[in-house]
């Protein structure tokens, strides 16, 4: 069965993604450093959650064991209603390119690619025409006023840097709210910012590799199209220093 069939197996409760039970260990020489230490936790669909915490609390990490990127000990993640552990990495990379989406707090672009083909390269992967790809490229880079640097490397934005000055990050917070506003989507994002935040459904509160704290901020308004439909197509956002890591989950 392919991730993308697996995908349709999505809990009927709404949930986009759970851990359970999830421990994660790091071996630095002869120190054994437990990064996530049983940690459990679901995000429902349309939800944004924030996780904070002191550096090396385990944010990032349970942000990529979330999505696949990393491997984990002990425990469960379910994405899209399918179990990561055991998953090849054919069908993880499969159900990161149609299930989620990351921003990093670096750009992580291509740099012999334009912007617009950094931003299409995801779609062909997944299969779609070249046309449609450029069209809906070209779409999302209107959505980050790029669209008249459409052409242009990596290298030649925003001065060569992938952080963004306040202004710019409180813009890329404003098209997070309106995606899930407007199309349901869901986001994971890791912060160390307040303001960032306060602009979540939930914070996630981590120290020592657990959650410590579970906050909900605002009632959760399930609205938005279901998973996997059509407008939960690929968008494309540029890491900033406050938001660090996020995650959009296509739910």
């Amino acid at each position: 069965m392919s991730a993308s069939r697996r995908m349709a197996s999505q809990s009927e409760n709404g949930t986009v993604v759970e851990a359970r039970g999830l421990w994660k260990r790091y071996r630095l020489g002869e120190v054994v450093v437990e990064a996530l230490r049983g940690v459990s936790v679901a995000v429902g669909r349309g939800e944004i959650v924030a996780i904070m915490g002191p550096s090396g609390c385990g944010k990032t990490t349970l942000l990529h064991c979330l999505s696949g990127l990393d491997d984990f000990e002990a425990g469960e993640v379910l994405l899209a209603g399918a179990s990561l552990g055991g998953m090849s990495d054919d069908w993880k990379t499969e159900l990161r390119a149609r299930a989620t989406g990351f921003v990093f707090q670096s750009y992580n672009l291509l740099p012999v690619l334009s912007a617009v083909e950094n931003v299409e390269l995801p779609l062909l992967l997944v299969g779609a025409r070249g046309r449609e790809a450029r069209q809906r490229a070209l779409e999302v880079l209107e959505q980050v006023g790029l669209r008249n640097r459409a052409a242009h490397r990596p290298s030649e934005l925003s001065g060569a840097t992938g952080n963004l000055d306040s202004e710019m990050a409180r813009e890329v917070l404003d098209l997070i709210c309106s995606l899930n506003a407007n199309n349901g989507q869901t986001f994971v994002i890791v912060t160390h910012a307040p303001h960032v935040a306060r602009r979540a459904h939930r914070i996630l509160r981590m120290a020592d590799g657990e959650i410590v704290g579970d906050e909900r901020l605002a009632p959760l308004v399930l609205d938005g199209p279901a998973f996997g439909d059509a407008a939960g197509g690929t968008s494309v956002l540029r890491g900033t220093s406050a938001l660090r890591g996020t995650s959009a989950l296509r739910g």
